[in-house]
Order: structure tokens, then sequence, then C-alpha cells
């Protein structure tokens, strides 16, 4: 009543019931509260005319948070895959909490974790690892490709799907057997690696285009070429395309073809990815050359000679007829 101060306290966390008797003169409110409070544990703090009391468990609870602020610690680091480039969002997180953060642009990461944490670093198609920090405040962690775990996806024309779940016959050549085969040309990169394409030459110019054909001939008087997507944009050849460009090839053989691409995609379809540019640009320069003429020729006869020497076996033959 003396000095219009108001309590607040959460209802049931204090015990109204207790009774205490006190006498004082001429003391503070904070003295007062001292001996109120006394062997309760119960504390309280004072904002302008409020008295807040704040319970036991609460005041340990509020210790407990401070202290562990205080332990925690900063720790920056770098995350790179096993050819030393920067892995961008990759998972960190400090095991057993939900404290994480992710990679930058440039791999790099900065978090609090408390002292003698454990950092869980992963990424999707990378094997988890766990790092115990210890005094370290500056890591550089290493992921290695987890093969196991990669479910292979397959690109179609409504987008992509893991290999697993794929019900349509679908071929696929990798980048790898492209550049290991000395080939002029893209459709030279056909021949022997896909069951049911065939890929041949209609003559034996260099540099020819070659005729592609998917699960046989189709038709009698129409073309039986298959359709070339390429990076998604319908055509009608690919033999422009450089062979150092090409990421991936995939061929839809059966019918999901035409649910695609409608009629176009009637006599197979050839989906071609190309690789994207990334760091520096580099200069390659590739040329081939063909010969389409003989070096040298041998000495031929007239059409003279021809007949003279016709003539002149005809007579020996008669001549050799008369002395039988």
């Amino acid at each position: 009543n003396q000095t219009d101060f108001r309590f607040i306290y959460e209802s049931g966390k204090i015990n109204l019931d207790r009774k205490v008797s006190i006498q004082v003169k001429e003391q503070t409110v904070e003295t007062i509260l001292k001996q109120l409070f006394e062997n309760e544990g119960i504390t309280y703090e004072i904002t302008e005319n409020n008295l807040i009391l704040i319970n036991p468990s609460q005041t340990l609870r509020k210790q407990a948070v401070q202290e562990l602020q205080q332990a925690k610690k900063k720790v920056t680091g770098i995350v790179k895959d096993q050819n030393g480039e920067p892995i961008i969002g990759a998972n960190v997180v400090e095991k057993g909490t939900t404290n994480g953060t992710v990679t930058d642009v440039d791999g790099k990461f900065s978090l609090e974790i408390a002292e003698g944490g454990v950092l869980t670093v992963s990424y999707i198609g990378y094997t988890s690892r766990n790092l115990a920090v210890g005094n370290q405040s500056s890591l550089e962690i290493q992921l290695r490709e987890d093969t196991e775990a990669l479910d292979e996806v397959v690109v179609i024309g409504y987008g992509t799907v893991k290999k697993s779940n794929l019900t349509s016959s679908v071929s696929k050549i990798t980048d790898e057997a492209v550049a290991s085969r000395p080939i002029s040309t893209i459709s030279e990169a056909f021949q022997g690696q896909l069951a049911g394409v065939r890929s041949q030459a209609t003559s034996g110019l260099p540099g020819e285009n070659y005729t592609i054909q998917i699960r046989g001939l189709n038709t009698i008087n129409g073309d039986s070429s298959p359709l070339y997507v390429i990076d998604g944009v319908p055509r009608d050849d690919m033999n422009d395309l450089n062979s150092n460009d090409i990421l991936s090839i995939q061929v839809l053989k059966d019918a999901s073809a035409t649910s695609i691409y409608g009629s176009r995609g009637a006599n197979g379809v050839i989906l071609i990815e190309t690789k994207q540019g990334s760091g520096k640009p580099t200069l390659t320069f590739d040329a081939y050359y063909g010969v389409q003429t003989a070096e040298k020729k041998l000495d031929m006869m007239n059409a003279d000679e021809w007949i003279a020497l016709n003539m002149y076996q005809r007579n020996l033959a008669h001549l050799m007829n008369a002395r039988y």
C-alpha cells in the first residue's frame, strides 16, 4: 500500500498459502522481499511499479541458458568435394540439436556450437561426416561421393525420373563413352553402343552423315529418321554438334516417345544434353581430313590398245588350234 507495487506471477508456480510474519521498519522493498522469500529460491525483477516473481525452476532454467550461451563457440569452415571444389548448400548441423546452417556459394559456413560439440556435414550424393570440433575454430571439410546412394536419374521429355521407377525403354550413352572413341560426327557414337539402335553410313565418303534407325525400318516410303531433341529443343538432325560438348545421349525407343512428342516421335526420340559452361573459358581446336582422290594411278590401256590386244589374242588362239 505504501509503494503502489503490483505483484506479477505465474499462477500455480508461487505458493500463495504460505504465511510469513516479519517485522521491519524503514527498510527498502528489496530488503523486505529478501526476508520474505528466504530459503524459497524465489527471485524477483522490478520493472517500474511491477514486481515480477520467478519460481525456482524458472531461475534454474534461466541460469542454464546463460551458462549454455557463455559456453558456445563460433566455428567457421569450408566444405569441398574430392576435387577440391566448394560444395554449395551443404548442411552443417550440430549433432543432436536443431542448430545448423548451410554453406554459401563459396562453400563456407559459420556456426555457434557448444564446447565439445560435434558437427554433422551432409549433402545429397555424398557420404555424411561427423567431426569433433575440439579446440579448432576453423575447419576444412572434404566430402566423398557416395556411389551406392546415387540412383541414376533419366531425363525424359516431360522431366526427370529415377531409373528404378522408369517403365519405358530408354538407353543412354555417357560423355565418357563419346570422348573415349575417335569419332568425327555424333552419329558415329551410336555404332555398337545401344541395343535396337542402328547407325550406318550410306556411302564411304569421309564426313558423311550416318543414317540412324531405332528398332528397324518403320516405313517403306516415308522417313524413318528419329526426332532429335537437343537441350529441350526439337530438331531434324544433330550432326552440327561438337562431340566434346555432349554430356549425355538418351534414346526413347517405345510408344512413350509418341505419347510425349506425338507423331514426330513415331520413329523414336534421341534426347541430347550438352555441357554447361563453368569456370574460366578455354579454347580448343580439333580437326580431321579425308582423301577423296587417289594419289597414284595405274597406267591403263586406251581403247585402241585394248582392241589391238584382243585381236592379237584371238589370232594367237586360231594359230594354236590350227597346229593341233
